[in-house]
């Protein structure tokens, strides 16, 4: 049995044309090394991007031949399980594994930009307007546009019950204002950050049919993140204390990136991954999403969640 990963890290840096490892590169080698002689690990650098290596990814292989693939949100570090919500979604499908060890491929061996949005062209094209019923199509950045945000908003248009979103820094202006319109459906946006576009936020709120909720704590404690001050309320203190895992970085509570439209229905859409449904998502980084069509299983699963999440966070 081999397992290959994609991590998201730059773990090697230019330096006069050479690789030189830096510390993160270290801390995950060092954190791979006990299981190489078990499980064959093997550790890839890149320093071929743009943006971001934003993969994380396992492809698991059976005399040699691809088998389940598992992906999402979820950065496969402390913080990633334990200190945000987040995905870890399993596919048991062998044509989408091959497929996601052919882009592995590509990874491994640091391939130019250029390529990497060939081989979405050629191999990943943007979907057509319906995918195919009971279907999973994966879909991989870098891409050669940002096509996909207008795919994705004119699901969002066309839905006939309900579109729910989870964002962790905010809509872009491109896609908000496919919420902005006046059809009778349910629209739900679970997000972080407020979004940062010009007039994206109004967009997004502007419908009486919309609810936002933000991920927030309770309480100020010291600079961190986004919390909510409630006078004369002490016992953050004690929350901070007892459930919260880390005091710095960018996202403290909302980190998945997924959309869910007629998820009740007999035919839902379900697109999850770890692509934050914003342009550099799709140009610039290296990522990866599940475009999942008419698994109403699935769809309970997210609906399940989703709805768990926002119900948790709504009273704010």
């Amino acid at each position: 049995m081999r397992v290959e990963v994609a991590f998201e890290a730059d773990f090697f840096k230019r330096s006069e044309n050479r690789r030189v490892e830096t510390k993160y590169g270290k801390m995950n080698r060092a954190a791979i090394e006990p299981f190489t002689g078990r499980a064959n690990l093997h550790f890839k650098e890149q320093i071929n991007f743009i943006a971001l290596t934003h993969n994380k990814f396992i492809v698991l292989k059976e005399n040699g031949h691809p088998t389940q693939v598992w992906t999402g949100s979820t950065n496969i570090t402390e913080s990633g399980f334990c200190g945000q919500s987040n995905t870890g979604h399993i596919v048991r499908d062998e044509a989408v594994a091959r497929t996601y060890a052919d882009y592995f491929e590509l990874l491994a061996v640091d391939a130019q930009r250029e390529d990497m949005k060939a081989f979405a062209a050629q191999h990943n094209p943007d979907p057509n307007e319906q995918l195919p019923q009971n279907s999973i199509t994966p879909l991989f950045s870098p891409r050669p546009g940002s096509a996909m945000l207008d795919w994705y908003g004119r699901r969002i248009e066309e839905a006939q019950q309900t579109v729910m979103l989870t964002s962790a820094f905010g809509v872009t202006t491109r896609l908000a204002k496919y919420f902005d319109n006046d059809r009778d459906y349910l629209r739900y946006v679970l997000m972080e950050q407020s979004s940062r576009g010009e007039g994206a936020q109004d967009m997004v709120e502007r419908d009486r049919d919309t609810r936002v909720v933000f991920g927030q704590g309770l309480g100020i404690v010291g600079s961190m993140g986004n919390w909510r001050e409630v006078p004369g309320f002490e016992l953050e203190h004690w929350m901070w204390r007892e459930h919260h895992f880390r005091s710095s970085g960018h996202v403290f509570f909302i980190h998945t990136k997924y959309m869910g439209v007629d998820v009740m229905t007999d035919d839902p859409l379900i697109f999850t991954g770890l692509a934050n449904f914003s342009p550099d998502s799709l140009t610039s980084n290296d990522e990866n999403m599940l475009l999942i069509r008419g698994d109403t299983r699935v769809a309970d699963v997210y609906v399940t969640e989703f709805f768990r999440l926002l119900n948790h966070f709504y009273f704010h």
